[in-house]
């Protein structure tokens, strides 16, 4: 990533088209410094505490060194996934995730653009946002359903390590496979689990998984289910699905802009 570069209003609008005609002011910025290449994001406070008040609300409403700098470090997290962040706390919605045409013929390409939206659902795991995880999972289902694909091993393995044990991520993973491996293409699938696999907690979660679909028939397509099926739910019972708050938020809407800190 070029650290030296800055965007300008016209770049910035052909990089967000969805916030066109919003203007490009920060009200009370706080400076995000994110990633070792140290990438500088400039986000409305109001947006960093409303939409993830268990992360940011005690760093930035209260007596810390980040709320009278101004400043927050985050050198673990990966500036394209906190930008995805930005655009889905500034709107509610991330933009779907589509497959595309890869001219060697592997999926090594297609795993790595569903890896990014993964790894948008373990950050809303890191940073405890229910709202922004149902609507990653919407995505992630919605594009295995579009193309009637499998979860790649590599993204078993890595949501197996980032995620809880009651991650509905996690149980998405293991009853996907499951349906796979039920379905006329089970023996190949089951052979590539079985020589990419290294989590053994995965594997575990599957066999029971299976064992218990042994006296059922059949087995419905997690694909097919209802949304809130893959959902966080709130304590008293209720689906945590995003709302329409987002939309009449002005003030929030698209107001950040993205530099980057100068050698």
């Amino acid at each position: 990533m070029d650290n030296s570069a800055v965007f300008t209003l016209r770049e910035f609008e052909e990089r967000f088209p969805i916030m066109l005609n919003t203007p490009v002011v920060v009200e009370d910025p706080i400076k995000c410094i994110v990633g070792r290449d140290e990438a500088l994001y400039l986000v409305p406070k109001a947006l960093l505490v409303s939409r993830c008040p268990t992360f940011f609300g005690p760093a930035l409403e209260s007596q810390f060194c980040e709320a009278k700098t101004k400043t927050l470090v985050l050198p673990e997290e990966d500036p394209e996934i906190f930008e995805l962040f930005i655009h889905w706390a500034s709107h509610g919605a991330i933009a779907p995730l589509v497959a595309e045409d890869d001219s060697d013929g592997k999926d090594e390409y297609a795993v790595a653009r569903e890896a990014k939206y993964h790894c948008l659902y373990y950050l809303g795991e890191k940073w405890s946002i229910k709202a922004l995880k149902n609507c990653v999972m919407d995505s992630i289902r919605a594009y295995h359903t579009d193309t009637d694909s499998r979860i790649h091993p590599t993204l078993i393995n890595d949501c197996f390590q980032w995620t809880p044990t009651t991650s509905p991520l996690r149980r998405y993973v293991v009853e996907s496979a499951a349906f796979v491996i039920k379905s006329c293409r089970g023996k190949e699938y089951m052979q590539q689990l079985q020589e990419e696999i290294s989590s053994t907690v995965f594997l575990f979660e599957l066999l029971k998984k299976l064992s218990g679909l042994i006296d059922m028939g059949s087995f419905d397509d997690p694909n097919l289910k209802a949304d809130c099926d893959f959902h966080e739910e709130t304590q008293g019972g209720q689906c945590c699905a995003i709302t329409n708050d987002f939309q009449g938020d002005k003030r929030l809407k698209g107001y950040f802009h993205k530099v980057f800190v100068m050698d």
